[in-house]
């Protein structure tokens, strides 16, 4: 039995559900993240060169993202992919509008490696919630659609629509990204995933805000969109129709070893995964 393609335009969100999935079901087609649905739909930067980061994985994202190419690997890919998988949390920290009218995404990682200040004057930040963003970001969207309409008109499209844990497992709240907690995050979210489902014609899948929280047994810490293996689990059954996925990432405190986009991550000597 062939496995089903699939194919991740979104965050850790998406990755980590796939980590989740039986791989004998499903294979990783590519990846693209850090990759806001308004810089997908615009030209690629010309004006200024992107930052270079020491991981490779992440700079091939900000490199993707420069370059404003989720329709090229859709392109590249598209004889193989069954599934398009996708989230909206990369959206979270706006996008910078350029003055020739090109966009790149505000990510973690641009910050990080001092993107911010390469920008050329006059460029200016959108945020994410307001009403420039929205509407951009609409445009974008129905703009992606028909990208996908053309290039890939058989493939399935799933939105995980999962709402920001407030809290974490052991009940302390979680802690903001870039001043939004996940009260507002879930507030600003709505219109976007709404909007997004119809204009996609995706499949979202929804698990009810009271049933998600943030765990120590994540890789990466807690935060609002970092979740306990069971949020997961329960995404992944919605997703495949399996009675359950598989467990990845061994007990609290313990750091699995993840393949994000082919680049592996390391792990706590002695964690089992």
């Amino acid at each position: 039995m062939s496995k089903t393609g699939v194919f991740i335009w979104g965050s850790c969100v998406s990755r980590d559900t796939f980590e989740h999935i039986d791989p004998a079901t499903h294979q990783l087609v590519h990846y693209v993240a850090r990759q806001s649905a308004v810089s997908a739909a615009t030209p690629a930067v010309q004006l200024i060169k992107h930052p270079a980061l020491e991981s490779k994985f992440q700079q091939r994202m900000v490199t993707g993202d420069f370059a404003s190419n989720l329709e090229r690997e859709l392109t590249r890919h598209a004889d193989r992919i069954d599934l398009i998988m996708i989230d909206l949390v990369d959206e979270r920290l706006g996008f910078y509008v350029l003055p020739d009218d090109s966009v790149v995404t505000r990510s973690v990682e641009l910050i990080r490696a001092g993107g911010e200040e390469m920008l050329p004057v006059g460029s200016r930040h959108v945020a994410f919630g307001e009403l420039e963003h929205y509407q951009r970001w609409q445009r974008s969207i129905t703009w992606t659609s028909d990208l996908i309409q053309r290039l890939l008109p058989d493939a399935e499209v799933v939105l995980l629509d999962i709402p920001w844990a407030a809290s974490s497992s052991s009940g302390e709240p979680t802690p903001a990204s870039f001043g939004i907690n996940a009260r507002k995050g879930n507030r600003l979210f709505r219109r976007y995933a709404k909007f997004a489902e119809k204009a996609l014609g995706a499949r979202a899948i929804r698990i009810p805000a009271s049933q998600v929280s943030s765990g120590p047994t994540h890789p990466w810490g807690v935060a609002p969109f970092h979740y306990t293996e069971d949020v997961y689990l329960r995404i992944v059954k919605q997703l495949t129709g399996a009675a359950s996925g598989r467990a990845a990432w061994g007990p609290p405190n313990c750091r699995a070893q993840i393949r994000r986009g082919g680049v592996g991550r390391g792990h706590e000597p002695g964690c089992a995964r």
